[in-house]
């Protein structure tokens, strides 16, 4: 008897060389994601991008700063005052009610890059060419005829701050004369890197405004906002190169000019830039100098004024006083939106208001630059925790750590972001949590599973040599039927696999229940072990009371099944021992009713029974035994043939005579060569009689 020790280090040896192994692929596949992490940035930036969309939670209710306002050119302004782009004497009247309310400083988010061709100049000059001659004037003053020249005029009275375009298409030398005006920045580098210039954004070429009302403009910042490649604004720069000056973004100089900021210092260290420094205003930027936006909420985030209200002095003077002023559209059809992670339709303008606030709140968002090295920990530690748990846990206690830890994780990362204002993106973590998971489970489940197949398999052996020993124990009370077990298991299966494919029978036999009766079969004859020797091997022919006390095989055979019945209730087992019981006690019925043990006749046998009498006649005829020779195979077609509808049920005879051949080729390959010489049954196969 193999002792307990030994059982538990078997037991132990094969857990260990499973676990290892486990923890092994775990520890490659958490590697594999690391090398991904950092070999495909564009891969990292997207779901870093998608992750940071989900997590960013705008406030219910407003909090801003209360400083930025936006004055908008809407559908009312429209209606009342004619279709954009307006005269610009009508501008310059907006500009100077504005600036008369006390605004501190007003971002014009328009471009102002041609000449008004609506100018009473502009519209003289054009008409003269066209018709080639001369226009006399009709008495208008000289300095109403110029509408930039009005608009000019305009921008010197004020703290206002035009907007310019940088094209990153080429590098082409700009066209005509550009008067911006340049941030007046320095740059303190650390930690290593090339000092030759900072790595911000470059652009090529300007779209400027005009030169005149450029020089008459307090300043000038730029208004690009360049979506990530997915189309959504989630950032925007706040400083860009061009030539060999830098200049600030729209927003960046509105808020310069409030607050009468000159000078900015630009901190990069190991290359990368860090943060803008403006007075007391410390920003946070990302490598190329962009600011990531925290959005307030959907639109509208913040006090918008309309353009026309302003115009008609119907606006109290007070909400605009001490106010950073933006002045952009929200009209349809002038399509300054953006789609952003908190709105898919988002003005333009309000985009430079949020800039402003995030700076004067400072609660911009940052990501620092230890949070690229700060991930890829999360990334192996969440991946090496995963394997070992996976490894060696009990997957309900692996499961509820790991799901824990997912969702420290999440809820981890969406503090950070919306509370502390830094933005570690838990996507690979989660990434290498999730897949790693899957991965480690797929492998022990195709481990357990082979493991299952195996003992599946070393079972199913199990029964079946049980099976066989038990008929063989009946059978050596019968020494002359030594491969009677195997053939008759052949014959029934050969009948069943024609039968299932008839009408009557294929709702009966499908596959399962024909193994179960094909592996049921060997124990027909099991009854046998009660029937005394005297009986059973008795050379000369019986006396009515021995063969009384041999029919008694048959209850004999029941009892044994009902009794280990009686320790089994599973599906299975049941069905097979009901099919096993079937064949025992039913295999000498006959058809006509005059068989035994209970003179059963025609569907009232069950089917195994039906089956097992045609196959165990048919082996008794082609086999030899001690009261009769071997009958020939033709003859006992014959003689089955006969029994049509008396010993046999007529559809298995018919379906016998179907099959017959593969009724012979089973008896003479499973032939008891004890019984019958080979050649001797080759002759007896196949003659006729």
């Amino acid at each position: 008897m193999v002792g307990f020790d030994t059982i538990w280090r078997e037991f132990t040896r094969r857990h260990l060389n499973r676990n290892r192994l486990a923890l092994l692929y775990g520890v490659l596949f958490t590697a594999l994601l690391a090398a991904l992490y950092i070999a495909y940035p564009n891969l990292r930036h997207y779901l870093e991008n998608k992750t940071y969309d989900l997590l960013l939670r705008p406030p219910a209710v407003i909090d801003t700063s209360q400083t930025p306002v936006i004055v908008d050119i809407d559908e009312k302004s429209l209606a009342r005052y004619g279709q954009w782009p307006w005269p610009r004497y009508r501008v310059a009247r907006l500009l100077d009610a504005i600036e008369k309310a006390g605004a501190t400083a007003l971002g014009i988010d328009i471009l102002f890059a041609e000449p008004d061709r609506t100018s009473l100049k502009t519209i003289r000059e054009d008409l003269s060419r066209t018709f080639r001659a001369p226009l006399p004037w009709t008495g208008i003053p000289d300095h109403l005829t110029d509408n930039d020249r009005i608009l000019a005029q305009s921008l010197e009275r004020g703290s206002f701050i035009l907007g310019f375009k940088f094209n990153f298409q080429s590098h082409a030398a700009d066209t005509g004369e550009c008067r911006l005006h340049p941030l007046n920045m320095a740059v303190a580098y650390s930690g290593g890197g090339s000092e030759a210039a900072p790595p911000l954004l470059r652009s090529g070429t300007v779209v400027c405004p005009l030169p005149r009302l450029a020089a008459s403009a307090a300043g000038s910042g730029f208004i690009n906002a360049t979506p990530d490649r997915d189309g959504i604004l989630r950032r925007l720069p706040l400083v860009i190169r061009h030539g060999d000056h830098f200049y600030p973004s729209l927003s960046l100089a509105a808020l310069s000019k409030a607050h009468g900021l000159t000078q900015a210092l630009l901190a990069v260290e190991q290359g990368r830039v860090q943060h803008l420094i403006m007075g007391r205003f410390r920003i946070p930027l990302d490598e190329k100098g962009n600011l990531l936006i925290r959005y307030r909420r959907a639109n509208p985030g913040f006090t918008y004024y309309s353009a026309a209200d302003v115009l008609a002095g119907h606006l109290n003077p007070r909400n605009l006083t001490g106010r950073i002023v933006f002045l952009g559209t929200s009209a349809s059809g002038l399509e300054d939106h953006r789609v952003t992670p908190v709105a898919p339709v988002f003005h333009g303008v309000e985009i430079h208001a949020t800039v402003v606030d995030n700076i004067q709140k400072g609660d911009a968002l940052a990501r620092p630059q230890w949070v690229p090295g700060l991930e890829f920990l999360l990334i192996v530690g969440t991946g090496l925790m995963a394997a070992f748990l996976l490894s060696w846990a009990p997957t309900l206690v692996n499961t509820l750590l790991l799901g824990a830890w997912g969702l420290a994780l999440w809820f981890g990362a969406a503090w950070c972001l919306n509370d502390a204002g830094v933005y570690v993106s838990p996507a690979f973590p989660l990434l290498t949590l999730g897949s790693g998971f899957g991965l480690l489970t797929l492998f022990k489940f195709v481990y357990e599973e082979r493991r299952l197949q195996r003992r599946t398999r070393d079972l199913v052996m199990a029964q079946e040599f049980t099976l066989q020993s038990l008929a063989a124990l009946a059978e050596t009370r019968d020494q002359e039927t030594g491969g009677h077990i195997q053939r008759v298991q052949n014959y029934v299966r050969a009948l069943c696999d024609y039968l299932k494919h008839l009408p009557r029978f294929n709702d009966l036999l499908d596959e399962d229940t024909i193994d179960l009766l094909y592996k049921s079969a060997p124990l027909h004859d099991i009854g046998k072990v009660g029937v005394p020797d005297r009986i059973l091997q008795k050379q000369g022919k019986l006396t009515e009371d021995e063969y009384e006390e041999m029919k008694k095989h048959t209850v004999y055979g029941l009892q044994a099944i009902e009794k280990a019945e009686e320790h089994f209730d599973s599906g299975a087992v049941s069905r097979f021992l009901r099919f096993a019981k079937d064949f025992t006690y039913t295999h000498h019925e006959r058809w006509d009713g005059n068989g035994y043990p209970r003179g059963l006749a025609g569907e009232e046998i069950p089917l195994a029974g039906r089956l097992m009498s045609l196959a165990d006649v048919y082996d008794a005829l082609v086999s030899r035994r001690i009261y009769k020779p071997a009958f020939s195979h033709g003859k006992a077609v014959k003689i089955i043939t006969k029994g049509r509808g008396t010993l046999f049920d007529p559809e298995l005879v018919d379906a016998f005579l179907c099959v017959e051949d593969r009724f012979r080729w089973i008896a003479r390959e499973l032939a008891d060569e004890s019984a019958t010489h080979p050649e001797d049954y080759e002759r007896l196969m196949h003659q006729d009689g």
